[in-house]
C-alpha cells in the first residue's frame, strides 16, 4: 500500500510540473498532440488543466481549465456553477440563457457591479453600493454611442399584469405606463379609478417649506405648482400656483390659455386680466360682459349727507341753469368723462342716490308750498263767502 501511494505521488508531481495535464477521451495523458487547439501560440487540450505564460500575464503563469462541452462545479452532489460551451455563465441554473444568469438572490455590499456591452465603450450599466464618492451616482445606466437610433429603448420594466411600467429612450424621454413616450416625461393611465400622478409629503412638523408638489423652471423665471402639506405655519389643504423670477426686473406673469389663445392673466403686481393683458392698475380688468345673479359692492361713503341740516340744496333755478350750460346734472360725470374713464359703480350708485334724495327734498319742499297755498286759497274762499 505504501509503495502504491508513493508511486502515485511521484507521478502526480511529474505531471503537474509540466505545462499542462490533459484529459483526452477519458484517459489521463501528457504530450498528446490530438484533440488540441491553439490559443496564444500554445497548444491547449479540449479537456485539460494546467498553466503557462501568456501575453496577458508575463510576470506569472496563467492557470487554465479547458472543457469542450462546458464546465460544471458541484457541491453536495448538485451543480452550483455552469459555464456552457457558448460562454454563458449560470449560478443556480444549468441552462443560462444570457451571458450571466443568477437564479436566486444576489447581494454585493461593499463593491460595484458594472456591465459594458462593448469593452471600448463607457459604462453601459453600473450599480454601486457603499462606494460613495462626491458626485458619483449610486445607479448608472449609460449609452455613449452617438450613432444609436434616438427611439432605441435603453431600459424597460414590464409586468404580465399591467404591461409596460417604466421605459426610457436613447433621446432622454421617459415613459411611465407607456413604452413610447412622446413628451420628455409621459405618464399614461388606463384604469377606471385613481389618479395618474400622486404627490405626498408626510412632514408633520411646523416647517413653512413642507410642500408636496411640482416645480417648473424655465430660463431666468421659475414657476412652481405646490400643494401644501398640513402644518402650523401654512394654510392646510390649499393649492398654490406661484411664479418666482430670479430676475426681479422682469417678473413673471401666470397665463391661462384655451385653444392656444390667452383667456386670463395674473400679473406679477397682483392684478388679473380676463380677455386683456393690460389691467390699467385695476385689481380685475375684464374685456367683455359679466353675468351675475348678485353683486355686492363695498364703499366707505354714501349719500345720506343730503339729509343733514346744514346741507345746501341747490335751488331749482340754479339746477336749470347748470343743465342748460353743461347738459348733465350737477355732481354727475358727463358722457365724455364716462367714455374716457368709465364709472365707479359704488360712487355712481351713491351719486344717483344723492340725486334721488335731493328730488325727495324738492318734492317735500314743493308739497309744503302746495299745502300752504291750499290753506291760503281756502281762507280766501271763506272770506269771499262771508262778503256775499
Amino acid at each position: 500500500m505504501k509503495k502504491v501511494l508513493f508511486l502515485t505521488l511521484m507521478v502526480s508531481s511529474f505531471l503537474f510540473s509540466k505545462a499542462q495535464v490533459q484529459f483526452n477521451k477519458a484517459a489521463l495523458g501528457y504530450g498528446t498532440t490530438t484533440d488540441n487547439f491553439t490559443y496564444d501560440g500554445k497548444q491547449v487540450g479540449n479537456y485539460s488543466l494546467g498553466w503557462y505564460y501568456d501575453s496577458s500575464n508575463i510576470g506569472a503563469p496563467t492557470y487554465f481549465l479547458s472543457s469542450h462541452g462546458g464546465i460544471k462545479l458541484f457541491t453536495s452532489r448538485e451543480p452550483r456553477l455552469t459555464i456552457t460551451n457558448t460562454g454563458n455563465v449560470g449560478i443556480g441554473t444549468i441552462n443560462p440563457l444570457a451571458r450571466f444568469q443568477v437564479d436566486g438572490t444576489y447581494q454585493n455590499r461593499n463593491a460595484a457591479f458594472t456591465y459594458a456591452c462593448d469593452p471600448e465603450e463607457e459604462v453601459f450599466f453600473q450599480v454601486k453600493t457603499n462606494m460613495y464618492t462626491s458626485g458619483a451616482p449610486l445607479f448608472l445606466f449609460k449609452d455613449t454611442r452617438a450613432d444609436q437610433l434616438r427611439s432605441q429603448k435603453l431600459l424597460q420594466v414590464e409586468s404580465a399584469l399591467s404591461g409596460t411600467i417604466f421605459s426610457t429612450l436613447a433621446n432622454g424621454k421617459i415613459g411611465i405606463g407607456t413604452s413610447s413616450p412622446y413628451e420628455f416625461v409621459s405618464i399614461y393611465k388606463d384604469q377606471a379609478e385613481g389618479t395618474s400622478l400622486s404627490l405626498r409629503n408626510d412632514n408633520t412638523g411646523n416647517s413653512p417649506n413642507a410642500y408636496a408638489g411640482l416645480a417648473f423652471y424655465n430660463g431666468l423665471n421659475s414657476s412652481y405648482i405646490r400643494l401644501n402639506s398640513k402644518n402650523a405655519t401654512k394654510d392646510a389643504h390649499c393649492m398654490e400656483l406661484i411664479t418666482f423670477p430670479s430676475n426681479q426686473a422682469n417678473p413673471a406673469d401666470i397665463i391661462f390659455k384655451a385653444s392656444k389663445n390667452e383667456v386670463m392673466r395674473v400679473k406679477a403686481n397682483g392684478t388679473v386680466g380676463i380677455g386683456t393683458t393690460n389691467t390699467n392698475g385695476y385689481k380685475l380688468a375684464v374685456n367683455g360682459t359679466i353675468g351675475a345673479r348678485e353683486i355686492v359692492v363695498s364703499t366707505e361713503t354714501w349719500a345720506d349727507f343730503v339729509f343733514a341740516k346744514n346741507y345746501r340744496l341747490m335751488p331749482l333755478s340754479e339746477v336749470e341753469s347748470f343743465i342748460t350750460e353743461n347738459n348733465h346734472l350737477p355732481d354727475v360725470p358727463s358722457e365724455q368723462e364716462v367714455k374716457e374713464n368709465g364709472i365707479n359703480v359704488a360712487e355712481m350708485n351713491a351719486k344717483l342716490l344723492q340725486k334721488v334724495e335731493e328730488l325727495t327734498l324738492y318734492m317735500i319742499q314743493q308739497n309744503k308750498e302746495k299745502e300752504a297755498m291750499m290753506k291760503r286759497i281756502n281762507e280766501l274762499e271763506k272770506a269771499i263767502e262771508a262778503i256775499k
